[in-house]
């Protein structure tokens, strides 16, 4: 058996942005509003015209979204330029509490880290940026001229697994994989399949979660009765190997 403690101690937090230090699901872009949209991307006529591009040209949303963008600030003669993609982001709107709380913890040596499909250069000019650890982000390459000419890293859900992986790796962690194509399942969240006497950040479907002397220290009990199935998990590196 597996126990549950739901109060544990925080050391490093990673964060989605939008939806979660804010409280929209997607970023604002007010270099929009000079586009003719009320609220930036937030505005439904761009949010659909995002949609139909994603149907029409067979695109990721990720994809369909910045190039869209792209289209309106072409269209509007407004420069790909960071500056220009970085407009108002000084003036986002946070979730209530979540300065104070970013700032408090920063003080406390607690690391943030940001992991956001939005731009890296946007999210560095917020004001939650100089108690951030490490944002990865959305980032793009350029010509001579510093004008955006293509995707260098698109972060969309795929890369942002990859994105925590490099976080925990830059924290001393190691992968560990449990699973093997075309083998099915093979451990199991129970205390009989994975280190007890570790401490281990385990990848189960749709979640990451903790066990801690083998206990589970999360705010509820991931376990599904010992029958969820472990894709693998992370473990503190020790002496130059892993513990």
């Amino acid at each position: 058996m597996i126990y549950l403690n739901k109060v544990f101690e925080m050391k490093k937090i990673i964060y989605d942005f939008d939806g979660t230090l804010t409280p929209f699901s997607i970023p604002r872009f007010s270099i929009l509003e000079k586009c003719g949209y009320e609220d930036g991307a937030l505005n439904p006529k761009f949010l659909n015209e995002v949609k139909t591009m994603m149907k029409n040209e067979n695109l990721d949303l990720y994809v369909s979204f910045y190039k869209t963008m792209f289209d309106k600030m072409n269209e509007n003669n407004i420069e790909l330029k960071d500056s220009n993609f970085c407009y108002g982001a000084e003036d986002i709107e946070y979730n209530k509490g979540v300065i104070y709380f970013l700032e408090n913890l920063h003080k406390n040596n607690i690391y943030n880290y940001v992991l956001s499909s939005g731009l890296k250069v946007y999210l560095e000019k917020t004001k939650i940026s100089p108690f951030i650890k490490d944002i990865f982000g959305t980032t793009f390459k350029y010509n001579e001229n510093d004008e955006v000419i293509d995707f260098d890293i698109l972060m969309n859900d795929k890369k942002k697994v990859i994105g925590i992986k490099k976080i925990l790796e830059s924290l001393g962690w190691t992968w560990v994989a449990t699973m093997e194509i075309g083998k099915g399942c093979q451990v199991h969240l129970r205390a009989n399949e994975i280190p007890m006497n570790e401490t281990i950040i385990v990848s189960v479907s749709k979640h990451l979660t903790c066990i801690k002397n083998g206990i589970i220290n999360d705010t509820y009990d991931c376990s599904r009765d010992g029958n969820r199935c472990v894709y693998g998990y992370f473990i503190k590196k020790k002496n130059g190997g892993v513990r």
